[in-house]
């Protein structure tokens, strides 16, 4: 099992080699350490390590974008996680999608509270949202994803489960500490604890990729 990498190690990566990196990699990875830094004091507390944990992952991946853009979420995400794969020569985030917590992640693919469809089907019952299908056909590709170790198709149905699982968090719509959504709040945190430190370095460690402008820049 590789180790998680810390906050401490990745600044003082950041630190040593930010002067040749561009303004927007130096910031985006700036913001995003800091709210890394954040979630490793919530050892206890996996629905705050969450939120703090998404919280880095979109400092990392939010680009600045035209509103035809933004209604293209799932576009977008893929655009970034494929040139992150590309970046990933060591395979770190296929070690920890299918040797590290294959078992976890199976089990949040297969829970219908987290899944989109199920709770399309209980906003707008009588339209004919058959969620059942939708999970069937998602845990059988994700079992090809698994098999084939693709990590793209992998990666990509496990964060549409950690999208709903961050807007129920999120938008107020979960209970802290709830029983409810205990299992999948903690392993969403434990395997976002090992992916966003990840994707923070690959970045880190490819600076002159496209990454693209980030959001809200700062102003002098």
């Amino acid at each position: 099992m590789q180790s998680v990498l810390s906050y401490n190690e990745l600044k003082a990566k950041q630190r040593a080699e930010r002067d040749s990196w561009t303004p927007g990699v130096a910031l985006r990875t700036h913001r995003a350490l800091s709210w890394l830094q954040r979630a490793e004091m919530e050892n206890d507390d996996p629905d705050a390590a969450f939120v703090f944990l998404w919280i880095a992952f979109n400092s990392v991946y939010a680009r600045e974008a035209d509103e035809d853009l933004i209604s293209r979420e799932h576009e977008r995400y893929e655009n970034f996680l494929k040139r992150i794969i590309i970046c990933d020569r060591k395979n770190r985030l296929a070690s920890v999608l299918f040797d590290q917590f294959s078992d976890s992640l199976e089990k949040l693919i297969e829970n219908k509270y987290v899944l989109h469809e199920y709770w399309l089907n209980q906003f707008k019952p009588g339209q004919g949202i058959d969620w059942e299908k939708s999970l069937n056909i998602a845990v059988n590709q994700a079992s090809g994803a698994q098999r084939k170790r693709d990590s793209l198709a992998y990666i990509m149905i496990v964060l549409a489960r950690l999208r709903v699982l961050r807007n129920q968090v999120v938008h107020g719509a979960s209970t802290w500490k709830s029983s409810a959504n205990r299992q999948q709040i903690q392993d969403a945190a434990a395997v976002m604890r090992q992916i966003v430190p990840v994707i923070i370095d690959i970045i880190m460690s490819d600076p002159d990729q496209d990454w693209g402008d980030p959001l809200y820049p700062v102003q002098h």
